[in-house]
């Protein structure tokens, strides 16, 4: 988000001379990617108007993202504020709105018991590709919660009509609150900002299933964290069918893997969204801001 503060003379915005891409797509493992001509004109544009800005609020946490921050605050003249995350409280979360069941099936498992699996609202993996997701959890005997639109309901009749399934398929549930109950051990997801955000937060370990956009980035950073495995060869453009056996094992590894690391990363996060925390000094700092701009 931009906040306008400074002066918006057009005269005072510098131009794009192509060396001030603060923004890397890199892969988990090799050479920097050539940046798509598009996303590079999108920030070409958010380049020049941070000119014009008095301050960029970040989605994020300082601790979390200091390298970044840093780089940042070399190359805008204007205030950072981290004061994410921004994420739903459960206290204040609206339990009249549609009731899956989610939680209350939740309160029968054991602690950390559960795999939870949500792919967000936008794209969903073939149904093929459901199918062999499905027999892994199967393979893997553990109870698993999965979030998924009706229409995809029917290409897992099979698999979750066996006596060896142990799961509940919803078609919403409030997804914050589910990551935070304790029966939740394990979650495989896209790769979305906001899931990412929610499970560091949680301190889940995660598998991410990148389907498109800009998750690859959102997974770097949790890999980078110890908080997630990437799962190889998915996405809208994938060429190959992840098998259920490939699919158990990474499961299997990030349980081992990233538990510690997510656990860590989400008690620092959580502190920080308390009372006199970081991210709560951040907000009045953006609160502060707010009122100043409003009242000159």
């Amino acid at each position: 988000f931009l906040m306008a503060g400074q002066d918006q003379n057009q005269s005072n915005i510098k131009p794009w001379d192509g060396s001030a891409v603060f923004f890397e797509l890199r892969p988990l493992d090799g050479p920097q990617a050539p940046m798509p001509d598009k996303l590079l004109a999108l920030l070409r544009v958010v380049w020049e108007e941070l000119h014009c800005a008095g301050a960029l609020i970040l989605n994020s946490h300082w601790e979390a993202e200091a390298a970044l921050v840093a780089e940042i605050e070399k190359r805008v003249n204007a205030e950072v504020i981290c004061c994410g995350p921004l994420i739903p409280s459960v206290k204040c979360s609206d339990r009249t709105t549609e009731d899956s069941g989610a939680i209350q099936w939740l309160d029968l498992q054991k602690a950390g018991s559960v795999i939870y699996i949500g792919f967000g609202s936008l794209v969903t993996p073939a149904p093929e590709q459901l199918r062999e997701i499905a027999k892994a959890l199967i393979i893997l005997k553990k109870p698993f919660l999965w979030s998924l639109k009706p229409v995809f309901h029917e290409h897992l009749a099979s698999e979750l009509a066996c006596k060896e399934s142990r799961g509940k398929v919803c078609s919403w549930v409030p997804q914050q609150e589910v990551l935070m109950h304790k029966s939740v051990g394990l979650v495989l997801h896209h790769g979305g900002w906001g899931a990412t955000q929610q499970t560091l937060t949680a301190g889940k370990p995660a598998l991410v299933w990148l389907m498109a956009s800009d998750e690859k980035m959102a997974a770097k950073y949790l890999v980078e964290k110890g908080a997630a495995l990437m799962m190889e060869g998915t996405g809208v453009s994938a060429e190959r069918l992840v098998q259920a056996e490939e699919i158990v094992k990474a499961l299997v590894d990030v349980e081992t893997t990233c538990k510690e690391g997510a656990e860590s990363w989400g008690r620092k996060l959580r502190i920080s969204l308390e009372d006199g925390g970081a991210s709560q000094i951040e907000l009045e700092r953006l609160a502060n801001l707010v009122t100043k701009v409003c009242c000159s």
